[in-house]
Protein backbone atom coordinates (compact mmCIF):
# COMPACT_ATOMS: atom_id res chain seq x y z
CA UNK A 1 0.00 0.00 0.00
CA UNK A 2 2.69 2.35 0.43
CA UNK A 3 3.81 2.60 -3.03
CA UNK A 4 0.76 3.31 -4.24
CA UNK A 5 -0.76 5.76 -1.40
CA UNK A 6 1.33 6.51 1.50
CA UNK A 7 4.69 7.67 -0.18
CA UNK A 8 5.41 9.87 -2.80
CA UNK A 9 7.76 10.44 -5.51
CA UNK A 10 9.01 13.27 -6.53
CA UNK A 11 8.91 14.43 -3.21
CA UNK A 12 5.75 17.47 -2.78
CA UNK A 13 4.17 15.91 -6.15
CA UNK A 14 1.44 14.17 -4.20
CA UNK A 15 2.14 11.31 -6.65
CA UNK A 16 2.70 7.66 -5.28
CA UNK A 17 5.64 6.07 -6.95
CA UNK A 18 3.22 3.50 -9.00
CA UNK A 19 1.70 6.38 -10.36
CA UNK A 20 5.06 7.95 -11.00
CA UNK A 21 6.25 4.64 -12.81
CA UNK A 22 3.01 3.55 -14.25
CA UNK A 23 0.96 6.71 -14.90
CA UNK A 24 -1.48 5.04 -17.26
CA UNK A 25 -1.43 1.80 -15.76
CA UNK A 26 -2.44 3.54 -12.14
CA UNK A 27 -5.36 5.81 -14.34
CA UNK A 28 -6.84 2.88 -15.05
CA UNK A 29 -6.91 0.82 -11.78
CA UNK A 30 -3.25 -0.85 -11.81
CA UNK A 31 -1.98 -0.43 -7.60
CA UNK A 32 1.50 -2.60 -7.01
CA UNK A 33 -0.17 -4.28 -4.04
CA UNK A 34 -2.12 -6.05 -6.40
CA UNK A 35 0.66 -8.10 -6.87
CA UNK A 36 1.88 -8.46 -3.18
CA UNK A 37 0.99 -12.33 -3.44
CA UNK A 38 2.47 -12.97 -6.62
CA UNK A 39 6.03 -11.44 -5.68
CA UNK A 40 5.99 -13.41 -2.20
CA UNK A 41 5.48 -16.82 -4.20
CA UNK A 42 8.40 -15.93 -6.68
CA UNK A 43 10.42 -15.19 -3.75
CA UNK A 44 9.67 -19.04 -2.86
CA UNK A 45 9.90 -19.97 -6.41
CA UNK A 46 13.13 -18.80 -6.59
CA UNK A 47 14.31 -20.53 -3.00
CA UNK A 48 13.36 -23.85 -4.31
CA UNK A 49 14.67 -23.37 -7.11
CA UNK A 50 17.99 -22.68 -5.97
CA UNK A 51 17.53 -25.00 -3.15
CA UNK A 52 17.74 -22.44 -0.44
CA UNK A 53 16.33 -23.86 3.20
CA UNK A 54 12.98 -23.85 4.02
CA UNK A 55 13.04 -21.29 6.56
CA UNK A 56 11.85 -17.80 4.61
CA UNK A 57 13.45 -15.24 5.69
CA UNK A 58 13.25 -11.87 2.91
CA UNK A 59 14.74 -8.76 4.59
CA UNK A 60 13.39 -5.27 3.67
CA UNK A 61 16.50 -4.37 1.59
CA UNK A 62 15.88 -7.09 -0.43
CA UNK A 63 11.88 -6.37 -0.96
CA UNK A 64 12.48 -2.68 -1.22
CA UNK A 65 15.35 -3.46 -3.95
CA UNK A 66 13.32 -5.78 -5.82
CA UNK A 67 10.77 -2.92 -6.19
CA UNK A 68 12.77 -0.65 -6.87
CA UNK A 69 14.66 -2.23 -10.19
CA UNK A 70 10.63 -3.38 -10.85
CA UNK A 71 9.92 0.40 -11.21
CA UNK A 72 13.03 1.34 -12.67
CA UNK A 73 12.83 -1.20 -15.40
CA UNK A 74 9.15 -1.86 -16.16
CA UNK A 75 7.74 1.85 -16.02
CA UNK A 76 7.46 4.48 -17.76
CA UNK A 77 10.95 5.32 -17.34
CA UNK A 78 12.55 1.88 -18.61
CA UNK A 79 10.68 -0.26 -20.81
CA UNK A 80 7.16 1.72 -20.08
CA UNK A 81 4.89 -1.79 -19.85
CA UNK A 82 1.30 -2.06 -18.17
CA UNK A 83 2.23 -3.80 -15.30
CA UNK A 84 4.57 -5.81 -13.79
CA UNK A 85 4.22 -9.90 -14.20
CA UNK A 86 5.70 -12.74 -12.86
CA UNK A 87 8.85 -13.03 -14.99
CA UNK A 88 9.92 -9.43 -14.13
CA UNK A 89 9.47 -9.83 -10.49
CA UNK A 90 12.12 -12.82 -10.62
CA UNK A 91 14.16 -10.77 -12.79
CA UNK A 92 13.99 -8.20 -10.24
CA UNK A 93 14.50 -10.32 -7.48
CA UNK A 94 17.56 -12.10 -9.00
CA UNK A 95 18.86 -8.77 -9.90
CA UNK A 96 18.36 -7.29 -5.98
CA UNK A 97 20.84 -10.05 -4.84
CA UNK A 98 18.14 -11.75 -2.28
CA UNK A 99 19.90 -15.33 -3.73
CA UNK A 100 23.01 -15.05 -3.77
CA UNK A 101 22.96 -13.26 -0.39
CA UNK A 102 20.78 -16.15 1.25
CA UNK A 103 23.42 -17.60 2.92
CA UNK A 104 25.13 -14.90 4.40
CA UNK A 105 22.16 -13.25 5.10
CA UNK A 106 22.26 -11.93 9.41
CA UNK A 107 19.89 -9.40 10.56
CA UNK A 108 22.50 -8.04 13.10
CA UNK A 109 26.30 -8.57 12.00
CA UNK A 110 27.78 -9.49 8.36
CA UNK A 111 30.69 -11.07 8.17
CA UNK A 112 33.71 -9.60 10.12
CA UNK A 113 31.17 -7.02 11.33
CA UNK A 114 31.55 -8.14 15.06
CA UNK A 115 35.34 -7.72 14.89
CA UNK A 116 35.39 -4.01 12.63
CA UNK A 117 33.01 -3.04 15.72
CA UNK A 118 35.21 -4.43 18.01
CA UNK A 119 37.90 -2.52 16.75
CA UNK A 120 36.56 0.78 16.50
CA UNK A 121 35.42 0.40 19.88
CA UNK A 122 39.28 -0.28 20.93
CA UNK A 123 40.27 2.67 18.79
CA UNK A 124 37.80 5.05 20.83
CA UNK A 125 38.91 4.10 23.88
CA UNK A 126 42.45 4.31 23.05
CA UNK A 127 42.22 7.81 21.97
CA UNK A 128 39.62 9.42 24.21
CA UNK A 129 39.57 9.21 27.96
CA UNK A 130 36.99 7.58 29.74
CA UNK A 131 34.74 8.99 32.97
CA UNK A 132 34.29 5.74 34.03
CA UNK A 133 37.14 5.05 36.15
CA UNK A 134 36.88 1.02 36.39
CA UNK A 135 39.33 1.20 39.71
CA UNK A 136 36.23 3.20 41.45
CA UNK A 137 33.70 0.85 42.97
CA UNK A 138 30.60 2.62 42.43
CA UNK A 139 27.20 1.78 44.78
CA UNK A 140 25.02 -1.06 42.21
CA UNK A 141 22.01 1.15 40.97
CA UNK A 142 19.21 1.47 42.71
CA UNK A 143 16.04 2.27 41.17
CA UNK A 144 13.63 5.15 42.66
CA UNK A 145 11.19 2.90 43.46
CA UNK A 146 13.89 0.66 45.37
CA UNK A 147 15.15 3.46 47.00
CA UNK A 148 11.96 4.63 48.47
CA UNK A 149 11.13 1.06 49.84
CA UNK A 150 14.88 1.61 51.60
CA UNK A 151 13.90 4.66 53.02
CA UNK A 152 10.87 3.19 54.60
CA UNK A 153 12.35 0.42 55.97
CA UNK A 154 15.17 2.25 57.17
CA UNK A 155 12.15 4.96 58.92
CA UNK A 156 10.32 1.40 60.00
CA UNK A 157 13.65 0.49 62.08
CA UNK A 158 13.97 3.78 63.71
CA UNK A 159 10.71 3.93 64.60
CA UNK A 160 10.30 0.61 66.04
CA UNK A 161 14.00 1.05 67.91
CA UNK A 162 12.76 3.89 69.45
CA UNK A 163 9.73 2.25 70.37
CA UNK A 164 11.86 -0.22 72.24
CA UNK A 165 13.36 2.28 73.55
CA UNK A 166 10.80 3.98 74.88
CA UNK A 167 8.98 0.65 76.33
CA UNK A 168 12.12 -0.16 78.05
CA UNK A 169 12.68 2.63 80.25
CA UNK A 170 9.12 3.47 80.94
Amino acid sequence: MGYDENCEFPLSSNWPFTKYFFLDSFIRGYRLHHSAEELFEVFLDLRRKFGLPHKVEIPMQYITLTIEYALKKFGNDGLNLPSIEKTHWEEAINNSGYIQADGDISFYFQKDRYNYMKNILNEINEKYICPYKRSTKYPRYRSPMQIAIDRMENRFKLNYCYFFIYKSFN
